[in-house]
């Protein structure tokens, strides 16, 4: 099979103004307009989460057309991968956090209750939808199903990889100023940092898997759950568990992106 064309300039940028102007939009209207119900403005800000998959869908078909966006489909769809990728992405980030929270306790710090105590059961299944209906499949088709494969193909996925971090930690920009959002009460500095070492680690496992999208979707959704369940986010003025996950993760994202390899394989329709 012919390998397909690398996206050009012109879409790659489509791709990200897209994101951009469906996310920011649907907050500022959030934010700005007088809505009916507070069930409309959590459907907006539901539907907001969607924008970066949603850029990649219309960039996929207005620049590579049907048969281009059955090729996206079948490499981001790919899920006979080592049974191994799913566990690191699913245990991973938990094992951090547990590690975070160990060193906090062993430097003479308070570990909270977890808020999923005497509630194991109904913490498990949420899992599903945090992956399903936020961050994890509304985002992970648009920064690692595309912009990574279409960043990487012209610049090395390392590159791309620092890029994108900076790109995905600037798009939750807004959310800092929404009460009731989970960056509201992140410093702001923290949260972009640990955007580009988590954007480093990302995209390592999708190249490793042939840019599946897969592994990067409960990689995302492992995170965001484990961040919920686990007594790790900042409380007041006691932030230095987060401090310690954040450290942690630059730390592997060092030891990812000095890792000699991969050289990604382009225009297969799988891995």
């Amino acid at each position: 099979m012919s390998a397909a064309a690398a996206p050009t300039k012109t879409a790659i940028l489509c791709f990200f103004g897209f994101s951009f102007v469906w996310t920011w939009g649907l907050w500022w209207i959030i934010s700005a307009v007088t809505l009916q119900s507070a069930s409309m403005g959590a459907a907006l800000f539901l539907a907001s989460a969607f924008g970066p998959s949603l850029a990649a869908v219309v960039t996929v078909l207005v620049f590579e057309g049907t048969a281009g966006f059955g090729r996206w489909m079948r490499r981001s769809l790919f899920w006979r991968l080592d049974w191994r990728w799913y566990a690191l992405a699913f245990f991973a980030p938990a094992g951090l956090i547990l590690a975070a929270l160990g060193l906090h306790a062993g430097l003479g710090g308070t570990v909270p209750a977890s808020a999923a105590q005497g509630q194991y059961l109904r913490a498990l299944w949420l899992f599903v939808p945090i992956t399903l209906l936020g961050g994890p499949v509304g985002e992970e088709f648009g920064w690692r199903g595309y912009a990574l494969p279409a960043l990487t193909a012209r610049i090395g996925w390392r590159l791309s990889a620092l890029g994108i971090g900076v790109v995905w930690g600037l798009w939750h920009l807004p959310v800092f100023w929404m009460p009731g959002t989970a960056q509201a009460d992140l410093p702001m500095g923290l949260f972009l940092a640990s955007s580009v070492a988590l954007s480093v680690v990302f995209a390592r496992v999708s190249v490793d898997t042939g840019f599946s999208v897969l592994p990067a979707i409960l990689l995302h959704g492992a995170i965001n759950w484990s961040s919920m369940v686990l007594p790790v986010m900042p409380v007041g003025a006691v932030i230095r568990s987060y401090v310690i996950v954040v450290s942690l993760l630059i730390l592997a994202a060092l030891a990812t992106i000095l890792k000699p390899g991969p050289l990604p394989a382009f225009g297969a329709d799988q891995p």
